[in-house]
């Protein structure tokens, strides 16, 4: 099999919606890679190389967590499936294959000629002084790539200097072997969309398969629960022990939740999704009212519940509403829930008011301890309520 890489344009991502959507999907560490850039075009690519992990994840059918060597270079802990990843302008790219390799894509941008000595090789600084304009940022363009996919593919990443390894020789060539000091490798100079540069640096010489993916293929609109698909319209927010999205089947609205299992510093779940069922039990009993459980997925970890319109009661009060019926219909509630032994996480966005009506829309619940209840906590979240 051909060494294979995936591109993905991010651009969608510039949608506030998609963005959050693409971050409820990709797995804790690339969050975390998010969250570090400053930039929202470097955010938006870090989505992105999330987005196509999962892709590859999906369609090997790949649940093997992410292990790192000493520079950085991420494997699949005992799988024989090799993969680098490389992102630059709006673009990512994702190689993989059954043996190792390095793939570097870049978007031409203005090029310093002041950085050449850092980065290129003598016999590489006399080739590019040959060129003029276009055809010089093309061949810088060129080496760079060929030299951060060689240093990807052994797995030394920028550890190692761009100039300890010389491309000049190999101008004119879109594929050729390259015998360097710490491997001999097959490299691919590909056709990239206008303004960049791909190159691969593969143990396997076959010419690589370049497919470009689409925001369905990396971000499908669509969700199964059991054997039923639901469709996708948004992201709702990403909570203690799921991330909920706004979906709808049969031309109703639904709510889906999938239980993830980010860690969290202030409270434990235990089994969440067996602590929903649970709760949705413990609290339908003591007559709260509550969006209906519809349907549950042991296997993918996921819910389906009732949508309720509305928005919660935290954005009404932040608006100046007033919440008072709400809150006296709260009230109205406590006598049944100490009864029971039991607390709810009384937060304002926990709660919906429709229709005349509050539903408490989290099927959180916890054994009752004054500390937390609604007097000597929750109150104070409502403000006034007056």
């Amino acid at each position: 099999m051909p060494p294979r890489i995936l591109l993905f344009r991010v651009t969608p991502l510039e949608n506030d919606s998609l963005f959050k959507k693409a971050y409820s999907r990709i797995d804790p560490y690339r969050q975390k890679r998010a969250d570090r850039y400053a930039k929202d075009e470097d955010k938006r690519l870090a989505l992105g190389a999330g987005l196509l992990l999962s892709y590859l994840r999906k369609k090997e059918g790949i649940e093997a967590p992410l292990v790192y060597n000493e520079h950085g270079k991420a494997y699949f802990e005992g799988n024989p499936l090799y993969f680098n990843l490389s992102h630059s302008g709006c673009y990512v790219a994702l190689a993989y294959d059954s043996m190792d390799l390095g793939v570097d894509i870049e978007a031409h941008r203005v090029i310093e000629e002041a950085i050449f000595p850092k980065v290129f090789t003598s016999a590489e600084q006399a080739f590019l002084q040959e060129k003029e304009g276009e055809e010089k940022k093309n061949a810088f363009f060129r080496l760079w790539t060929e030299k951060e996919s060689y240093l990807k593919a052994v797995g030394v990443g920028l550890s190692k200097p761009l100039a300890s390894v010389d491309f000049s020789s190999f101008a004119d060539q879109e594929h050729f072997i390259y015998k360097g000091e710490d491997a001999t490798l097959s490299f691919s100079v590909l056709p990239a969309p206008r303004g960049y540069s791909l190159c691969l640096a593969a143990v396997n010489g076959a010419t690589p398969i370049v497919q470009e993916l689409t925001l369905d293929d990396v971000l499908p609109t669509t969700m199964k629960v059991n054997e039923n698909t639901y469709r996708i319209l948004s992201f709702l927010g990403k909570g203690k022990g799921g991330h909920s999205f706004l979906a709808e089947r049969n031309g109703k609205k639904v709510v889906v939740k999938c239980i993830h299992h980010d860690p969290c510093d202030y409270y434990t779940f235990g089994d969440k999704l067996e602590s929903e069922r649970r709760d949705y039990a413990r609290l339908m009993g003591a007559g709260i009212p509550m969006p209906a459980l519809i349907e549950v997925d042991q296997k993918k970890e996921r819910i389906v519940k009732e949508f309720i319109e509305g928005q919660d009661i935290q954005k009404d009060i932040q608006e100046g509403k007033d919440v008072s019926n709400a809150r006296a219909q709260l009230e109205s509630w406590l006598p049944r829930l100490y009864a029971e032994g039991l607390n709810i996480d009384y937060y304002p966005t926990n709660f919906v008011f429709s229709e005349g009506s509050l539903y408490y829309i989290d099927y959180e619940c916890n054994e009752y301890h004054e500390e937390w209840d609604f007097e000597h906590w929750g109150k104070a979240t409502w403000g006034k309520g007056e």
